[in-house]
């Protein structure tokens, strides 16, 4: 992520997102924030707006630690995050 003020680098895991209610949550979040529709179809991500109907997978990070760099480029942050 980079913003005029901070560029952010998250590590982590990344775990597919399975299940018909999962995948529509994400789904909506992407109509809500981007515009961007995907159909939902036998648990599988698709585009019905492309041709061929392209599919698509959605992913989890669990972050493991972040890294914020000042707009300045003489600061930054690191973050760890405890797993429980």
């Amino acid at each position: 992520m980079s913003s005029e003020d901070l560029d952010l680098v998250i590590n982590g895991e990344a775990h597919e997102v399975t299940g018909d209610t999962a995948l529509r949550r994400v789904a909506a979040a992407f109509a809500t924030k981007y515009g961007w529709t995907f159909g939902i179809r036998d648990g599988r991500v698709h585009d019905e707006s492309l041709p061929g109907s392209p599919q698509y997978a959605f992913y989890e990070i669990s972050p493991v630690q972040a890294f914020g760099y000042g707009a300045d480029g003489l600061t930054a942050t690191r973050w760890r995050f405890n797993r429980t």
